[in-house]
């Protein structure tokens, strides 16, 4: 038996003798409380993103913020997207959050789905792709050991999936296999977390499981779509491109990620040109904006949904293995749709996953 410290809406709970994953064979702190403002690799949020696990504490992960210059090394402020055109933000009349049962459901559970929005009904969605950090973390608290490799220079050269310059970008080079493990152990966690803090037994009728997976196709189109026509809007976006500037002290940054960017290039850019598409997708104009790896999570003007980057960044794998959506920073504009479909066979340097959540109750 062990004795836990939950910290839910600035309320300390203690809960004792309660038997937690038998994996997990420490005591863990959770916070629902999320930083202001996105955290970044010079700003690391206090928690993990996807499960609420404290930091730096016993039965945390250990983790440390990137000791650069702000303006050089932080992520955040690389560009500004000014997206006020690309979309007008609605679900087109079609929100579900107007049934009022849905809307019950949403309000009651939605702060215990760690790092996810609220698609419809009992099913949640991803926020962002699954980062770094929050792959460091699982690795950590699960003892899981698979390793994976740094696919081209650019990410050899920045240790891309242990450097914590990058810890907010998707995680990638991650096998089928490994992702659906990770989705599992993620269950237990916050399954445990909500069961453990409302005292409900595992044969209760209350017991309420919090079930993370990879989406199947149709989860990932409804979650990309948003409430949008893609026969009239395959991209979502209303805009093909939006006003973009990037930030002068981003140069270096930038060429740490493969960037052939040069200060010329930036401020030509941002006087005549300051235009950009909505996703990180492969450029045929202003091929200085590619990338060798992929971007901050956070980057790019989100869905309707409140989702960011389900196209473009990294391809997402799906329940179906081999089976990929949404395109990548390695593909071009015209590919990365709704409905396009991207195959692979192994783990790649623009394959991430992001994960979908359905509330179940076993014991009703």
């Amino acid at each position: 038996m062990q004795q836990f410290f939950f910290r839910s809406v600035g309320i300390v709970h203690k809960i004792k003798n309660v038997c937690f994953i038998p994996a997990l064979i420490f005591c863990v702190s959770f916070v629902l409380n999320k930083p202001q403002g996105r955290p970044t690799s010079t700003a690391v949020g206090t928690g993990g993103e996807k499960t609420n696990i404290k930091y730096n504490v016993e039965g945390g992960a250990a983790v440390y913020q990137f000791k650069g210059r702000y303006k050089d090394y932080d992520e955040s402020g690389a560009f500004k997207r000014y997206s006020k055109d690309v979309t007008d933000w609605t679900v087109h009349g079609i929100s579900p959050l107007m049934i009022p049962e849905d809307r019950e459901l949403a309000y009651k559970y939605y702060s215990y789905v760690p790092g996810a929005v609220w698609v419809e009904k009992l099913l949640f969605c991803d926020e962002t792709e699954v980062t770094n950090l929050d792959w460091d973390e699982y690795r950590q608290l699960s003892g899981d050991t698979t390793t994976y490799r740094n696919a081209n220079p650019a990410m050899e050269a920045m240790k891309y999936n242990i450097s914590e310059q990058v810890y907010y970008f998707p995680v990638v080079n991650v096998s089928y296999e490994a992702a659906v493990r990770y989705c599992k152990w993620r269950t237990e966690v916050v399954t445990a977390y909500y069961n453990n803090l409302n005292g409900y037994m595992k044969k209760s009728p209350e017991y309420t499981v919090f079930e993370f997976s990879l989406p199947t196709k149709e989860e990932w189109i409804k979650c990309a779509a948003s409430g949008t026509d893609t026969s009239k809007y395959p991209h979502v976006y209303t805009a093909k491109k939006i006003e973009t500037k990037v930030n002068k002290d981003a140069v270096h940054f930038l060429q740490r990620l493969g960037s052939r960017i040069t200060e010329t290039d930036l401020k030509l850019f941002n006087e005549n040109v300051h235009s950009d598409y909505p996703f990180n997708c492969k450029r045929e104009e202003n091929t200085w904006l590619n990338l060798e790896t992929p971007f901050y999570v956070w980057d790019y003007p989100m869905n309707n949904l409140g989702i960011y980057n389900m196209l473009g960044n990294v391809s997402e794998m799906t329940l179906e293995k081999g089976i990929a959506k949404g395109g990548s920073y390695r593909d071009p504009y015209a590919d990365c749709t709704v409905n396009h479909v991207f195959k692979y066979t192994s783990p790649a340097d623009n394959l991430g996953f992001r994960c979908v959540c359905k509330l179940k109750w076993p014991n009703k």
